[in-house]
């Protein structure tokens, strides 16, 4: 065999080997790619699914944000009318310790007045006892006159 014949006999065979070659890997590459869109395939399928979750997840908190903020919202008009209340039992309390007031200023009026009645009324005793001694003692004397013209008679 000549050097051209070794030559093309290498080529040939090396063709052959290529051609084989190709084949495996367009036969792998065909298999990895099964596998991938299988995987992606299963990927997308979960995805779906956690996506499909997520939402319903969503949807539940965003309902309880909006019962939460219902009643958040009875809760702020709750307080409101609670601070109402505030307000005018604060103004009722005011009203409750000017009218105390007043009474405290009338009872020291009344106190007043009953220390200088007590004081009257202890003189006008301390009078009527004096007067009364002394209608005792003219009394007395009168009981001694008529004792002594009794005698004389």
């Amino acid at each position: 065999m000549n050097n051209e014949e070794k030559i093309y006999s290498l080529l040939e065979k090396l063709y052959l080997e290529l051609q084989t070659t190709k084949t495996e890997l367009k036969d792998e590459i065909q298999g990895v790619r099964t596998e991938l869109k299988d995987e992606i395939q299963g990927v997308r399928t979960e995805l779906k699914d956690e996506i499909q979750e997520n939402r319903k997840s969503i949807n539940k908190n965003t309902e309880s944000i909006r019962k939460l903020e219902d009643k958040v919202d009875k809760n702020t008009e709750s307080i409101g009318k609670l601070e109402d209340k505030v307000d005018r039992n604060t103004e009722s309390i005011r009203k409750l310790e000017d009218k105390v007031d007043k009474v405290n200023d009338k009872l020291d009026n009344i106190e007043a007045n009953n220390a200088n009645r007590h004081l009257e009324i202890s003189k006008e005793i301390k009078e009527m006892k004096d007067n009364f001694n002394n209608v005792e003692q003219i009394t007395a004397k009168n009981w001694q006159d008529i004792a002594r013209l009794k005698s004389i008679r």
